[in-house]
């Protein structure tokens, strides 16, 4: 028996075959040497009819660890209404959350994290909400490019430990983190990002009543109800991360990460714990971070409502109708200064003289450190 197999065995439990797919739940994880066994030759892989003559990274920084789609992606997917969904989300679960103004969905990220992909549509807008669980980062973009609508799948690549999407029509290579066209037909081609964030459950029911979740009714056979990463997020080695870890950080630290232009700056969690509220001004752009406890984690223990309480993050711009905002946390909650109307982390004022106003969200990454630090090592970092 070889070292994978000797380590597969003594260290996975409960694996079980579902429709073609290895379900898994971790006890510990493999070694680097194990993990190096699992790479796939991306050149002589029958999966992929990529054109790697045309790309704008470094080849060497990619990996392939599985088949195409074996994360398997969701198209036009079906939804559950806040009633139907709390029979199965906990309330301080995570959702990934998308709006605009009454019009809101939530992406589970317990579901997020056994598909590579889902293509949906949100105010008669086509998009891809992504998830790459081993980096913790989540985005959504709109799927057409010049007149074009396109699909997206997972090709079993990875880059930085972050999981890649591939678009059907040409079989490019696309990179979530920043939106671009990084192999093939399409390379260098940008893909407009959304803004989005992550926010408990309740707090989604909350202030979206009509909100709908996207359902576990996916067509596959998932264990949506448990994580399958246990303790991934306590540890400190990430999983098919082959760079060098920057080690200003802990590794798995939680960081908002924010790129305007060639500006990108990393505010860890553990910042943002201590001051609740940060102002800071990136690339001329003017931003306001809110963080609140009240969330768990999807990648600590088997079942997520069992999980260590992590917080959650918000960005955005301090004006409201050309008003400039102050902020100020007290006892969990955050308010202004110049009303002392109390603030959401969707950016809604739920009470006060502003109540019902809403912020702009702005696009940021809520990234592990290790992830953040090998895309961009010259980050500037708020301390």
């Amino acid at each position: 028996m070889n070292d994978f197999n000797k380590w597969f065995h003594s260290d996975y439990e409960n694996a079980k075959d579902n429709a073609g797919y290895l379900e898994v739940q971790f006890n510990s994880h493999p070694t680097l040497e194990i993990q190096q066994q699992l790479i796939i030759d991306i050149s002589g892989d029958p999966d992929l009819n990529i054109n790697w003559t045309i790309y704008d990274v470094p080849l060497e920084q990619l990996i392939k660890t599985k088949g195409k789609d074996v994360h398997p992606y969701l198209f036009d997917p079906l939804f559950l209404d806040i009633a139907g969904a709390s029979r199965f989300i906990a309330p301080k679960a995570p959702v990934l959350v998308i709006q605009n103004g009454d019009e809101a969905k939530a992406y589970p990220l317990q579901i997020l994290l056994w598909h590579g992909a889902v293509n949906d549509m949100f105010n008669d807008r086509p998009i891809v909400v992504a998830y790459s669980g081993l980096t913790n980062n989540t985005r959504i973009l709109d799927r057409e490019l010049n007149g074009t609508v396109y699909e997206f799948g997972t090709p079993g690549i990875l880059r930085n430990s972050a999981r890649l999407l591939y678009d059907i029509e040409t079989e490019t290579v696309w990179d979530p983190m920043t939106g671009k066209a990084i192999v093939g037909h399409m390379t260098s081609e940008t893909l407009e990002s959304i803004p989005s964030n992550i926010v408990p459950f309740e707090l989604f029911a909350q202030e979206y009543p009509e909100g709908l979740v996207l359902s576990p009714e996916t067509g596959y056979i998932r264990r949506y109800l448990a994580n399958p990463y246990i303790g991934y997020d306590t540890g400190d080695e990430p999983l098919f991360f082959l760079g060098e870890i920057d080690e200003r950080f802990p590794t798995m630290e939680r960081v908002v990460g924010i790129s305007i232009g060639e500006s990108h700056k990393a505010y860890p969690y553990s910042v943002l714990r201590e001051e609740r509220v940060v102002e800071d001004v990136v690339n001329t752009t003017e931003l306001v971070i809110f963080y609140k406890t009240g969330m768990v984690s999807n990648m600590d223990q088997a079942r997520i409502e069992a999980s260590r309480d992590v917080g959650y993050t918000g960005v955005f711009s301090p004006y409201i109708e050309g008003q400039r905002l102050t902020f100020y946390s007290e006892d969990n909650e955050i308010y202004d200064e110049q009303t002392n109307s109390r603030w959401n982390l969707l950016g809604i004022a739920e009470e006060g003289p502003l109540e019902g106003a809403q912020l702009e969200m702005l696009t940021a990454s809520d990234v592990f450190w290790f992830a953040w630090a090998a895309y961009f090592p010259e980050t500037e970092i708020y301390e």
